[in-house]
Formats: structure tokens, C-alpha cells, sequence
């Protein structure tokens, strides 16, 4: 399959809330705050491997001019907002689905995400965000896994999950980062 799309995002009373709060003078609302515009590309494939697993597997990219993002929040934790000239998402999701017997069901997917500013901007303080940087609180790669087993005739289910982030980055100049963390979940329902 392919897809094609493209979005319009026009800012919302929040973004446009405070225009000063980066030029330090009275808090006004941000006229000069655009609209982002987005065209979307899909293709992918889906596939029956067996009777009992289904796996998927789909390329995609996202470019965005005038994206919205977080500029500054000054002494008064108001807001404020920017347009980045133009960035990029692009990236691989891919996942495999399995019904065993027993009533025992497996569960996987990853996606690659390489999400970064395609253009540089400027920032409130005199900042500079460079093309290339990597686009905060996007993960590069995300891994995720359950086990699942239930008995139908009582309403019991089961599942053991995991779930795998890699670093990512807090800020739009890529100086600060959280680690990658993994987490695991039990859960069970009658």
C-alpha cells in the first residue's frame, strides 16, 4: 500500500498567548506565529506469514514548513512560541503478530524515527538551531514486546510486556538529553 497527505496546523490560543515573553517587552499575542505545513509519505506492506502471524512493515516521511515549537518560558512560566523554518521525520516501523496454540498470543514491534530540524532558525537569546539537529522528545528507536496467554471460557488474560526508549534529546540545541530506559508491565483481568 501507499499513502499520501498533507496537514495544516494553525496555532493554537496558547501558542499565540505571549509574543513577548522572548523580546522581553509587554506580553502580547504572537501575530507573527504561522500556520505549519505538512506533506506525509507512506508505503508499505502487510502480510500473512501463516494462518497464525500477521507481519507488517511500512516506510515513511514527514516534512513540515513553519512547524511550531517551544521558544522560551521566561520568570513568569508564560510561554512562548517559534516557527522552524522546515523539518524532517522520516523513518521504518515493522511489527509481527502471532497466535500460538493454547491460547498464547506474541507481540513485537520497532520503529526507527530520524526526526531533525532540515533547516536552521533562530531562537529566542540570540540561540541558533542548527539543521540537523535532532527534533526534542522524539525517540530514534522504539521496541516493544508482549506475551499474552487467556483463558476464554472464564475471562481470565494474562500479559508480560516490555518497553525499550532510546536517549532522547530535551532541548531544541541538542545539549541536553534523558537516557534510554526499558520498562517492563504484568497485567491480568478476570
Amino acid at each position: 500500500y501507499a499513502n499520501y497527505g498533507e496537514g495544516f496546523e494553525t496555532p493554537t490560543f496558547v501558542e499565540v498567548a505571549y509574543e513577548s515573553a522572548r523580546t522581553g517587552g509587554s506580553y502580547t499575542p504572537n501575530y507573527a506565529l504561522k500556520p505549519s505545513e505538512s506533506k506525509n509519505y507512506e508505503v508499505g506492506a502487510k502480510a500473512f506469514i501463516n494462518d497464525f502471524t500477521r507481519a507488517n512493515v511500512t516506510l515513511f516521511r514527514t516534512t513540515t514548513e513553519n512547524e511550531i515549537v517551544a521558544d522560551l518560558t521566561d520568570a513568569a512560566n508564560r510561554s512562548s512560541f517559534t516557527n522552524a523554518n522546515k523539518t524532517k521525520r522520516q523513518g521504518l516501523e515493522m511489527s509481527i503478530d502471532s497466535q500460538l496454540k493454547n491460547n498464547v498470543s506474541l507481540y513485537g514491534s520497532y520503529t526507527y524515527l530520524d526526526a531533525k530540524f532540515d533547516s536552521e532558525f533562530a531562537a529566542s537569546g540570540g540561540r541558533v538551531i542548527n539543521s540537523g539537529n535532532y527534533i526534542p522528545g522524539t525517540y530514534k528507536s522504539q521496541i516493544y514486546a508482549e506475551v499474552a496467554w487467556k483463558i476464554p471460557s472464564i475471562g481470565f488474560f494474562t500479559a508480560l510486556e516490555t518497553r525499550h526508549n532510546s536517549k532522547v534529546y530535551v532541548n531544541d540545541t541538542n545539549s541536553d538529553s534523558a537516557n534510554s530506559y526499558t520498562i517492563f508491565n504484568i497485567r491480568a483481568g478476570l
